[in-house]
């Protein structure tokens, strides 16, 4: 959804800077929030993206987008929550299965 939002301009070739596509992610995010969760505040994000390039098809990468002036262990710690989101995710999903077998 948040790339729908910011990513079609680049698509069509139309230019942005970098910044100005970083500002306009900030923005997306900060709708997507309050369409899910109307009054909250976002006080920092981080984006972690696959990506595999033509040029080199046995190999991947990836990209890593924060908002801006997120200290370091602020990352980390959202990286980590959503780690921990995921397993909890994956546990609740195990014990469904096992119950409806």
């Amino acid at each position: 959804m948040v790339g729908d939002m910011v990513f079609p301009l680049l698509r069509k070739g139309v230019g942005m800077s970098q910044k100005d596509a970083e500002g306009v992610l900030d923005d997306a995010i900060g709708e997507l929030v309050q369409e899910g969760d109307p009054g909250a505040i976002v006080t920092g994000w981080v984006l972690s993206i696959s990506v595999k390039h033509p040029t080199m098809p046995r190999g991947d990468g990836y990209i890593s987008l924060n908002s801006e002036g997120l200290p370091y262990h602020s990352q980390i710690g959202l990286l980590h929550a959503a780690l921990e989101e995921k397993n909890n995710q994956i546990l609740v999903n195990t014990f469904l299965e096992a119950g409806r077998g």
